[in-house]
């Protein structure tokens, strides 16, 4: 007996005949029991296929997959096998895959570690021993892993590896290191860039501000500089011209005046910079409120100019609107003065717009300006202060070691390398 079946218009089987062959259709009846076509003008359906010598679309899947039907590799130990198109209405094609937090190293799936750290292509690789003062680990990155290192606290992550500081300074609120490579990281607040990053909130984790190269680093109020191989670069707050150039928040070029000029000691204070440059010179810029450029006015600047300090000086320190300098084998002070920080004794201090001597017993060999006073170390190891309350140099004993931990104290590095509370060098 015959089974029934829906009679079609010849054209309709016809098509559905062509469309069938079209699709790949080997042998097989091109209808489905009740006698209607397989296919229809547009083939199979999303995700299925006529396989060679089937009767019927079949679902793409590791058996079956591709327009050869197939029958995909086993799959790594540990995973899968996979029949996935290579994009929105792309070929399917036969892969692989794995339960998550692994990839596939070698022929298995592997849990990522630092000895089998993988792309997920079968590329795994031991990501070796521990660097000096850091940890290594397998980071994953866009669906990928890498080999890469943490450092210790206190170690700053650089091209070269974990580098300790050679020096540590700080600003009103942020501080700054600099390390053996030239590498200066800054953090803590962050509201006009001083950090050498987009101004935001800052925080307690370093940021990178020079990759390397650095000589010598200063943190002022909300700016900070450096000397470096391009010269001096300053970054943050620009609002007195403390960068030196035209610019800011990012970095910018300070101009030293005259051809060729080189800096070899830097500071900074809330709004102003100076830098001890060629010749021992002193030139300075930014905020001149209180005389804190050295100039003999009150008129700030926007680049680099020259103060009366025209040769001599080997270190320079500022904090606030007040500047002191090494020159000559002296300590010379100027700017503010409301507590005595200049060191001449007065009943009424005033604020100095030109350098005044500070009278020491012997030849100093580094000075420090704070908030409202100012110290300095002398050859022969007495400790000379200028402190508010008695608006004069008032003196200490201190020899050998405790010399050598007063100049890290006051200096930010041990030894006469340091430029003061605001500053630092390399080495």
């Amino acid at each position: 007996m015959l089974r029934p079946h829906r009679r079609l218009p010849v054209r309709s089987t016809l098509l559905a005949l062509v469309a069938g062959l079209a699709a790949g259709a080997c042998g097989g009846s091109l209808y489905d029991a009740e006698g209607v076509p397989k296919v229809d003008a547009n083939g199979c359906g999303a995700g299925t296929h006529l396989c060679p010598g089937a009767a019927a679309c079949v679902a793409q899947s590791p058996s079956a997959c591709g327009d050869g039907c197939e029958s995909c590799a086993a799959a790594p130990t540990g995973g899968d096998r996979t029949c996935l198109p290579t994009g929105a209405g792309g070929t399917y094609v036969c892969g692989s895959s794995c339960p998550a937090q692994t990839r596939v190293c070698g022929n298995a799936c592997t849990a990522q570690t630092v000895h089998a750290c993988g792309d997920g292509d079968g590329n795994c690789v031991d990501c070796g021993t521990d660097p000096a003062n850091g940890t290594r680990r397998c980071d994953a990155r866009s669906g990928a892993n890498q080999c890469e290192f943490d450092c210790n606290p206190g170690f700053f992550k650089t091209a070269t590896g974990c580098e300790p500081p050679t020096g540590v300074i700080s600003g009103e609120l942020h501080s700054c290191a600099l390390t053996g490579s030239g590498a200066v990281f800054c953090w803590g607040a962050n509201g006009a860039g001083q950090l050498g990053a987009t101004p935001g909130t800052g925080g307690p984790t370093p940021v990178r501000a020079v990759a390397g190269g650095a000589a010598a680093i200063a943190a002022g109020g909300f700016h900070s500089c450096a000397i470096t191989s391009a010269g001096v670069r300053c970054w943050g707050s620009n609002v007195a011209g403390q960068l030196g150039a035209a610019g800011g928040p990012g970095p910018v070029t300070a101009a030293l005046a005259g051809t060729g000029t080189t800096a070899s000691a830097i500071a900074a204070g809330t709004n102003h910079t100076c830098a001890v440059v060629t010749g021992g010179a002193i030139q300075c810029w930014g905020a001149n409120g209180s005389g804190q450029l050295g100039t003999a006015d009150t008129t700030g600047r926007a680049t680099p100019t020259a103060t009366l300090v025209t040769s001599g000086a080997t270190q320079v320190t500022a904090f606030r609107d007040t500047t002191c300098a090494l020159v000559s084998g002296a300590v010379k002070c100027w700017g503010a003065n409301g507590s005595g920080q200049l060191g001449p004794e007065s009943a009424t201090p005033a604020p100095s717009a030109a350098p005044v001597a500070v009278p020491l017993p012997s030849a100093p060999s580094l000075v420090s300006v704070g908030g409202h006073h100012a110290c300095a170390v002398t050859d022969v190891g007495p400790l000379r202060q200028a402190p508010g309350a008695e608006r004069n140099p008032h003196r200490f004993e201190v020899a050998g070691r405790q010399r050598a931990n007063l100049h890290a104290a006051l200096g930010g590095v041990a030894g006469p390398a340091a430029d003061g509370h605001r500053s630092a060098k390399a080495g």
